[in-house]
């Protein structure tokens, strides 16, 4: 499937797991309300706990990380910098 791109969306959350694939990392976000947001992004000094704020660019369904042996069933392409507080 194609990438979604759209209006840049902005989330919130804390960084649940963080998986590093070369020059990448994907975080695993949780927001507020609970629910979980893969996110990929460049590599990032964010560790696992922290507060964040996340800027989505584009969004895929059903990506394949051949690196990673893995399938996201949702995966978000953006920005998780430090939650400005």
């Amino acid at each position: 499937m194609p990438f979604q791109i759209g209006a840049t969306e902005h989330d919130h959350g804390v960084v649940a797991e963080r998986l590093d694939v070369g020059s990448y990392c994907y975080f695993r976000v949780v927001q507020p309300q609970g629910s979980s947001l893969w996110v990929a992004t460049l590599r990032s000094p964010i560790a696992v706990g922290a507060d964040v704020d996340v800027t989505i660019f584009a969004r895929r369904e059903t990506f394949d990380s051949p690196r990673l042996s893995r399938r996201f069933t949702h995966l978000a392409f953006g920005r998780v910098a430090p939650a400005k507080n």
